[in-house]
């Protein structure tokens, strides 16, 4: 019974020193000044993805802008430019997501997640229409 009351304690420690650490801001400065760019962009990714599976929109949008506009050269930003899109389409805002598809094949034509983008435009176009 003891192992469990300290197992249980230390999960509440870590949870609260987590939530210390993303409202605080000191998460973000560690990612920024600390870690090497190429898995500081990873983690970013995963905290995006993160908040989109659990309907955390602002989390979700904050995180994947955070990827594009602070690391612009990274293989991660046109997934990001994408998420952004599905972040809003699953909000129920039709009308951005559209727009930020449409970015996604404007800035990134390069992109595997272009032809993804032009389904979900004409998708949305045609859910839009319907209604």
């Amino acid at each position: 019974m003891r192992k469990l009351i300290i197992i249980a304690g230390m999960f509440v420690g870590v949870y609260y020193f987590i939530n210390y650490m993303f409202s605080s801001g000191k998460f973000n400065e560690i990612l920024d000044t600390r870690l090497n760019p190429e898995h500081a962009v990873v983690i970013e990714y995963y905290l995006g993805k993160y908040h989109l599976i659990f309907g955390r929109w602002d989390g979700a949008f904050y995180r994947f802008g955070r990827i594009i506009k602070n690391y612009p050269d990274s293989k991660y930003v046109s997934i990001a430019a994408y998420l952004i899109g599905k972040t809003y389409e699953d909000k129920g805002a039709i009308v951005d997501a559209i727009t930020s598809y449409e970015k996604v094949v404007a800035s990134y034509p390069e992109s595997e997640y272009v032809g993804k983008a032009e389904k979900r435009i004409a998708m949305l176009k045609l859910r839009r229409q319907q209604f």
